[in-house]
């Protein structure tokens, strides 16, 4: 086994795959690896001689953005204004389970009580005005396919919202500022 490497000395880049506007990354706790980009969902596998492949999750393109997963199931969040789903299967296939109403649905993450909270911003793809704002998605425990409410959890003090963490009962967001030279910042807000 080769000694752990601490520093950029040792370390080095390997090119493994290629996704087209590649936005997001989440690992699961089985090592699984699914990147989000401007055309779909890919899991990145490892054959058996070393390469590596991204097979796609999704049937039809679509500019996907924020990943979650909460228990077996990946959670995606797609600049049509939907949220994705798909059990986390051999060969899961995300599907369409709920409309937000939104024009830029974009960072997404699995809260301390199970909801998932997402990013709208930082700027809609459409002619659709910004609606910088942070929302709250209640799931059904007994379904984690329906969805039982949405609402606006932080809808003010947020410039272009983009990406989301979160870690206990606080969230981190990157929001940016639209004018310089306060480009972007760090935010955390803790969940009441």
């Amino acid at each position: 086994m080769p000694p752990l490497c601490v520093s950029s000395r040792c370390g080095r880049v390997i090119d493994i795959a290629g996704i087209p506007d590649a936005e997001n990354t989440l690992v699961t706790p089985e090592g699984r690896v699914f990147v989000s980009g401007g055309t779909g969902v890919f899991e990145i596998r490892r054959s058996a001689d070393g390469s590596y492949t991204a097979e796609p999750v999704h049937d039809s393109a679509c500019n996907f953005t924020g990943l979650a997963r909460r228990a077996d199931v990946l959670y995606a969040n797609c600049f049509d204004g939907r949220l994705y789903a798909a059990r986390l299967t051999a060969t899961p296939r995300l599907q369409p389970m709920h409309d937000y109403g939104l024009a830029a649905p974009n960072g997404l993450a699995t809260g301390p009580d199970g909801a998932l909270y997402l990013t709208n911003g930082p700027f809609a793809p459409t002619l659709a005005l910004p609606a910088p704002k942070i929302v709250r998605v209640v799931l059904d425990p007994a379904d984690p396919f329906r969805v039982l409410r949405q609402e606006d959890w932080l809808a003010s003090g947020l410039t272009a919202p983009n990406g989301i963490a979160i870690r206990g009962d606080d969230i981190y967001i990157t929001d940016s500022s639209l004018l310089p030279p306060a480009l972007g910042r760090i935010e955390r807000i803790r969940i009441g």
